[in-house]
């Protein structure tokens, strides 16, 4: 019995396919979410006098074992909470995904704030 020249092209499209579907249609796998608890606290970072520009705040998570997180959150969420002054200072759980840029930020998806016992 002879085998078709085409034999080895389909077993190696196969094995391919099979073995490395994320690699084959170019998507990357889903971000894995991350759950915090800690102590928001925000940095202000002023502008140069005379630039025209506004302040530049960035938010980061204490975290109750001295791991700080700077956490990426868009505007609507910071508005949903009460803003940022409220945010400041307070006790919350985070949940999100770890992004690439900057290296270990997390992408706030949820927040809610902690209660005091």
């Amino acid at each position: 019995m002879k085998i078709p020249r085409a034999l080895p092209v389909i077993l190696f499209v196969a094995i391919v396919f099979t073995l490395s579907p994320a690699w084959v249609t170019g998507t990357d796998p889903p971000p894995e979410t991350v759950t915090l608890s800690g102590t928001i606290s925000i940095l202000v970072s002023d502008p140069p006098l005379g630039s025209g520009r506004s302040a530049k705040l960035t938010y980061r998570l204490f975290g109750d074992q001295g791991q700080v997180t700077t956490l990426l959150l868009e505007e609507a969420l910071i508005r949903s909470s009460g803003g940022s002054l409220v945010l400041n200072r307070a006790r919350v759980e985070v949940t999100g995904v770890i992004v690439a840029d900057p290296p270990g930020a997390v992408r706030v998806l949820s927040l809610r704030f902690e209660t005091t016992q």
